[in-house]
């Protein structure tokens, strides 16, 4: 008896798909393809990427050397924009979540230097 019960908890959990992480491979970035498992390949529909994991702006301030406080804005100078290309790549390893429900992935970052 007490092994059925186990049972019908572990399938109820896992029915649930509750968030959980996992590695995958960048297959192409356009259109974006992620490898998770040789039979399980996300498209970009399926796919949320972190800002970090994308080409964009970013603005910055420029600051003295004797600086120490970020509090301290008296000595900032003007603020620039700077191209930062974070983009992924094909061969990128990946970390993601899958969310809740199991059909949509987040990219969180990427997984060691690929740079």
């Amino acid at each position: 008896m007490l092994s059925v019960i186990k049972e019908a908890v572990k399938q109820t959990i896992e029915a649930e798909k509750l968030t959980d992480f996992t590695a995958g491979t960048v297959l192409s970035v356009n259109p974006l393809k992620i490898e998770i498992t040789k039979k399980l390949i996300l498209g970009s529909n399926q796919l949320a990427v972190s800002e970090r994991l994308t080409d964009h702006f970013e603005y910055m301030t420029s600051v003295e050397n004797d600086f120490e406080d970020i509090k301290d804005k008296s000595k900032y100078e003007a603020r620039k924009k700077y191209i930062v290309y974070g983009g992924l790549k094909a061969g990128d390893k990946v970390i993601l979540a899958r969310k809740a429900g199991g059909q949509k992935y987040f990219v969180i970052d990427r997984a060691g230097e690929t740079r």
